[in-house]
């Protein structure tokens, strides 16, 4: 059956020749990647630390947490309360032009701070409570989370486990499926795009009209082609991941050698390796927030909210100071040892996590590799098709 123009209607030549099955059978290589990602659970290795962690937790850290927590608290209050005193909202009617050259007048809602002078900046007020925010979430960590005991190094094991195979599935059913539907349906999507005609028409007639009958065939060569090249390198990647995790046991054992050698650390470096800070710029940090309070409340605050706010920071901040010099000014050997042994269980479990992602984002990975390869065929080959007729 032929159209106007005498070129082969391409839905009845698909339905009788090898031009169909050859399209079909571009699909299959991609077809046996998404059935493999179904049937075969990607496999990683993690740490075990179950039997590794401590039973108990010395006192210093949540008395640390808890005075911390009380000058936190002090922070916040005056970030609030400068954002409630000092943040104006106000609105000015302005004259707009639209499109058309239209003007009206029309209410702007502005922002702006309007601190007085003799206090600190917004911007340094909350600094304040962010850096207090960020000391404290690591400190929490050491509080509520189970932390290893360096006398139970050796109970740490390295276990293989495998990725989510229904997610596994799901991600595949996306990433494959989606590619399988492009490769089948890129000639309608462009011959859709670019049939400059008005009568409704079926797609494959859009083919029809925008192809010449060499042209179709030809592409169905192109698909096959772009489909094998991609699923081969797809195939390569997918093997080369399975390589990797399966050597992911020894590097995995390796690295926490590594870490595990790095316990033996001056206590103070050990604070400072953990929390970002050592215990005298702590002290000093505090310190400057008290001074600077101190400074803005002889300056005599008009409003009562922000003074009562200040004045928390400096009565909280003293106490809190005072406690830092007399605890961690030397840093006790109990607190250096969770700090230690904190920074080696989130190193650890870090590495598990690396493995764990890597496992599961292997098929994106592939996904984006077999795109890749068939767009970087199937691109240049369609310029050549166009160009041959």
């Amino acid at each position: 059956m032929t159209g106007d123009s005498g070129e082969i209607d391409r839905k009845t030549f698909f339905s009788r020749g090898t031009a169909r099955a050859i399209e079909l059978a571009a699909t299959i290589p991609l077809i046996g990647l998404l059935i493999d990602n179904f049937s075969n659970s990607r496999k990683y290795y993690e740490a075990n630390l179950s039997k590794a962690f401590n039973s108990g937790k010395p006192v210093i850290v949540s008395e640390l947490y808890l005075e911390g927590d009380k000058f936190l608290s002090s922070l916040k209050n005056l970030a609030e309360v400068y954002e409630d005193e000092y943040y104006e909202t106000y609105t000015t009617l302005e004259t707009r032009t639209d499109a058309e050259g239209n003007t009206h007048i029309e209410t702007v809602t502005h922002h702006r701070w309007v601190e007085p002078r003799g206090v600190p900046d917004h911007d340094v007020v909350f600094s304040w409570a962010d850096k207090q925010k960020n000391f404290q979430r690591d400190l929490e960590y050491l509080v509520s989370r189970p932390v290893i005991d360096g006398n139970k190094i050796d109970n740490i094991s390295v276990d293989e486990k495998n990725a989510n195979r229904v997610g596994q599935g799901i991600l595949s059913s996306i990433i494959f499926g989606s590619e399988i539907a492009l490769l089948l349906g890129y000639e309608e999507i462009f011959a859709n795009m670019s049939y400059d005609g008005y009568e409704t028409i079926s797609l494959s007639e859009k083919v029809r009209r925008t192809n010449t009958s060499s042209q179709i065939n030809r592409r169905c060569f192109f698909k096959i082609g772009a489909a094998l090249a991609g699923a081969y390198t797809a195939h390569k990647i997918s093997l080369r991941n399975q390589r990797k995790s399966e050597e992911g046991k020894g590097k995995l054992e390796n690295e926490l050698d590594n870490i595990v050698s790095k316990a033996d650390m001056s206590p103070e470096n050990s604070f400072l390796r953990y929390f970002g800070i050592r215990p005298s710029q702590l002290i000093n940090q505090a310190q400057s927030y008290v001074t600077a309070s101190t400074r803005a409340l002889e300056n005599r605050i008009r409003e009562k909210r922000v003074a009562r706010a200040f004045e928390e920071v400096v009565n909280q901040g003293r106490k809190y100071i005072a406690y830092l010099k007399d605890v961690i000014a030397n840093v006790p050997e109990d607190l250096s040892a969770m700090t230690t042994y904190g920074y080696i269980t989130k190193e650890i479990k870090k590495l598990s996590e690396q493995q764990s992602t890597r496992a599961n984002l292997g098929i994106l990975v592939e996904g984006l590799v077999l795109g890749g390869v068939m767009a970087a065929i199937l691109i240049p080959a369609e310029y050549i098709n166009k160009k041959l007729g």
